[in-house]
């Protein structure tokens, strides 16, 4: 699937385990816009809720809302 075409659902649900992502989660959600990073325009959309293990997240200087 195409960014654009993801960014035309109504709700995203992006699932991130591992320490093997905390650099990518990381650009996503404090870096630049780019798309050297196509996740990162999820940033645009409305309603996105990612979900983080402790390893993907362990890179965040904002830790995320935790929700169980």
């Amino acid at each position: 699937m195409t960014v654009s075409a993801i960014l035309l659902a109504d709700k995203i649900f992006c699932m991130v385990p591992g320490i093997q992502k905390a650099d990518a989660v990381k650009k996503v959600v404090e870096g630049e816009i780019s798309e050297k990073v196509p996740a990162s325009f999820l940033r645009f959309h409305n309603d996105v809720n990612l979900y983080l293990d402790k390893n993907s997240s362990s890179k965040l200087n904002k830790k995320p809302e935790c929700k169980i």
